[in-house]
């Protein structure tokens, strides 16, 4: 895939231990796409935000091209914990 938003996917998340148990993982100040995902161990945490940013990325590429031939993007997103 060829889109401006490849560069995101080498991104490593912030990650921070919850006090009520968990892991919070969220992206980087001064990154394009801010999200955060909640993990039960750190490794979790980091996994769930590669594939959140991974499906995000894979949405806005969608976007460019649908942009580019003149097609509406149609795409469902996924939220999940």
């Amino acid at each position: 895939m060829n889109s401006q938003f490849e560069y995101l996917r080498g991104v490593e998340p912030v990650v921070a231990s919850l006090q009520c148990g968990g892991w919070l993982a969220t992206s980087p100040l001064g990154v394009a796409i801010r999200i955060g995902v909640i993990g039960i161990s750190e490794a979790d945490a980091r996994a769930k935000f590669g594939e959140s940013l991974g499906r995000w990325i894979d949405i806005l590429a969608d976007g460019d091209a649908a942009a580019s031939n003149g097609s509406g993007l149609q795409k469902s997103v996924i939220v999940h914990s």
